[in-house]
């Protein structure tokens, strides 16, 4: 029997017949609701959503919890649907864009002491490879390539971070108001780099700059990936950027920065009400981080079928929170009591 979708569930569209929407097949798309005729309502990179029947949509399968595989893996983060407060979030299975990705990451990366390589060539042709893959595998017409800049606090180290937004120009999507609210409210963007239009602005004698440009206003589904490139000299946003090194605490905070690479984890960083809050990892260590607590992971894990290793940590989890509830509970009853008894 073919489940319902919930609104928000990630598909792509198979086995559409029409010659004018058989270009959606293999593309990706959000359920934004079912409809009385029993139709799902499907948000699509452009202004009118898409009424398709269920046994046309594939809904994407992917545990929420678990680590990203590589640096170069990219997922998608379409806009809002009503009452959401947290995007919904995809990762693009290709090898073909997990290899361009990983190219292109050497040749449009900072790399902490490089700048941008000074194979001019070389940086155009891996754009031109990553819009054509992105134009093939989602359907995009015109893709904008954005590099940001990052140094954001994780306990008490400074952590740099290289983020890649890439997105289509020509969409007539509505904007997209999670990277939206996340260009104004993040405090800790050290610059832009427009990658698809400074191939030829940038002269030879100016590689070593930065070409910076205003944030832009994006407007239907984000690609996404980046890279940890190091943290500052002075554990402030403001120190000298070092690579990691092969320390035992260095190993140690790369490791923990690569098990926080989830869609949850993306998922809460992104959504609309930002704040930082403690994180607890583990059993001893508290680190803060500009995401969320542990509960709030939990708000919004859905178990994966069967047995998920990932997922079942935060289920117990979950029932320490409730235990916790209870316990205050039961404490704030107690109060109360007392206090009418001496009143």
């Amino acid at each position: 029997m073919t489940t319902e979708l919930k609104p928000g569930t990630c598909v792509s569209f198979k086995k559409l017949s029409d010659k004018k929407w058989s270009h959606l097949n293999g593309k990706p798309g959000l359920v934004k609701k079912q409809l009385e005729n029993g139709l799902y309502r499907v948000m699509v990179n452009s202004k009118n959503d898409f009424q398709v029947k269920r046994e046309n949509l594939n809904a994407v399968e992917q545990c929420p919890n678990k680590p990203q595989e590589s640096e170069s893996s990219a997922f998608l983060m379409w806009p809002d649907t009503p009452r959401s407060e947290y995007p919904s979030l995809q990762w693009i299975e290709s090898q073909e864009l997990n290899r361009i990705c990983s190219e292109y990451l050497v040749s449009m990366g900072a790399n902490v002491t490089k700048g941008l390589t000074q194979d001019k060539k070389k940086r155009t042709e891996d754009c031109d490879k990553l819009s054509e893959c992105l134009k093939t595998l989602l359907g995009w017409k015109n893709p904008a390539q954005l590099r940001l800049d990052t140094v954001e606090r994780n306990s008490d180290e400074a952590i740099a971070c290289e983020m890649y937004i890439i997105y289509d120009m020509d969409s007539t999507a509505k904007k997209n108001k999670y990277i939206e609210h996340f260009f104004k409210t993040t405090g800790t963007i050290t610059r832009t780099v427009d990658l698809t239009n400074s191939q030829t602005s940038l002269a030879p004698e100016l590689l070593k700059r930065y070409f910076e440009v205003p944030l832009p206003v994006i407007k239907g589904p984000i690609l996404h990936f980046f890279r940890y490139m190091g943290k500052t000299s002075n554990r402030n946003c403001t120190g000298k950027i070092l690579p990691f090194t092969n320390s035992a605490n260095d190993l140690k905070l790369a490791a923990g920065l690569n098990d926080a690479t989830t869609l949850n984890t993306f998922s809460l960083r992104f959504k609309t009400s930002l704040r930082e809050k403690l994180l607890k990892i583990g059993d001893s260590d508290m680190e803060k981080r500009n995401d969320a607590s542990a509960s709030e992971i939990v708000e919004i894990t859905d178990a994966c079928a069967g047995s998920c290793v990932y997922c079942a940590q935060f289920l117990v989890i979950q029932d320490m929170i409730k235990q916790l509830k209870m316990m205050e509970s039961i404490i704030e009853n107690e109060s109360d009591s007392s206090t009418e008894s001496l009143d």
